[in-house]
C-alpha cells in the first residue's frame, strides 16, 4: 500500500527542503513539489489515486508557498510524514491518501 502525504509550505525554499529530507527517507522520485491543481492532480495520480480533490486540496496553497506530495512504500509513512512535519509545513493536519499498490 502506498500512503500519499501532503504538507503546505508558506514558501517554496520550505517546500523544496522539506521535500529534499523526506526523499532522503523514501527515494527521490517519490516527492514532488507543487504550486497548482493540476501539479497536484498529476502528483497523486503518480501514486495511483484520483486527482478528484486536486482544486479544493490546492486552494490550501498560500501566495507563494508550495505543496509537497510525497508517495511512501508501505511501512515508510511515518519516516516521511517526521521529516515533512520537521521543516515547519503550515499544517499538519492535511489529509493523507491511502492506495492499494
Amino acid at each position: 500500500m502506498t500512503t500519499i502525504i501532503t504538507r503546505v509550505y508558506d514558501s517554496e525554499k520550505k517546500a523544496k527542503s522539506a521535500a529534499a529530507a523526506a526523499g532522503e527517507k523514501i527515494g527521490e522520485g517519490a516527492v514532488e513539489v507543487v504550486k497548482d491543481a493540476a501539479a497536484f492532480r498529476s502528483a497523486v495520480a503518480k501514486g495511483g489515486a484520483s486527482g478528484d480533490a486536486a482544486a479544493s486540496m490546492a486552494a490550501t496553497i498560500p501566495e507563494g508557498g508550495a505543496m509537497v506530495v510525497a508517495r511512501a512504500p508501505w511501512g515508510a509513512a511515518a519516516r516521511a510524514t517526521a521529516a515533512l512535519n520537521a521543516a515547519g509545513p503550515v499544517s499538519t493536519e492535511a489529509p493523507k491518501l491511502y492506495v492499494a499498490d
